[in-house]
């Protein structure tokens, strides 16, 4: 009986650490499956952040390298005198594009920031061109607003990319006095004087 006891003994001790062993291992491989997937996350991570980053670089450079010519348009001016674009543009000067069907909210957005602009680069180098169809409106909505810029309107469709390609959403570019377009820029409603786009034309006019 009591060699029976003792088998029993050691049959159960080696079940236990059969038991032991056996869970050990399945310990040590859920470790190294969490270990490889911290490190799948993290490699993963760091390729999200430098893909990012390689994303926000090239949208930097088609930003601010993009160009394209510009038409010799017939412009009106708010007393209702017809004047060729080539006429205004004696130096770089930066063009604000909005029609009528702009988001009013997004628009004076713009011209707060077109304001402080101007304090920067000088008023003089901003030109405000309007897509009105009835001049009269476009009167209206300047006198309302009231600001120090160059008001001329042109209501059709301009023949470059930045308007083509845009749903009537205000845009921003420099007219240079060949008529070439550079910094094209889509307006944001998030956007303000501190953004890289209005950095980089500050630095523009002042270097």
């Amino acid at each position: 009986m009591k060699k029976l006891s003792e088998k029993n003994f050691w049959v159960v001790f080696l079940i236990i650490i059969i038991f032991i062993g056996y869970k050990f291992i399945q310990l040590k491989k859920n470790v190294e499956n969490c270990s490889k997937l911290l490190i799948e996350c993290s490699e993963n991570s760091f390729l999200s952040k430098r893909e990012n980053m390689i994303q926000a670089r090239r949208d930097s450079n088609e930003l601010f390298s993009a160009y394209f010519q510009f038409q010799n348009i017939l412009t009106t001016s708010l007393d209702n005198n017809a004047v060729e674009i080539s006429e205004l543009i004696s130096s770089s000067k930066l063009i604000y594009r909005f029609s009528s069907f702009a988001c009013d909210g997004c628009v004076e957005n713009d011209f707060n920031i077109l304001r402080k602009l101007g304090d920067s680069i000088g008023n003089e180098n901003i030109i405000i061109l309007s897509k009105y169809s009835n001049l009269k409106d476009a009167r209206i909505y300047y006198n309302n607003l009231n600001f120090p810029f160059n008001f001329f309107n042109y209501g059709n469709e301009l023949e470059i990319p930045i308007e083509k390609n845009t749903n009537d959403e205000p845009c921003f570019f420099i007219l240079e006095p060949n008529l070439e377009v550079i910094f094209p820029y889509v307006s944001k409603p998030s956007h303000s004087i501190k953004s890289a786009y209005f950095q980089r034309i500050i630095q523009y006019y002042l270097h």
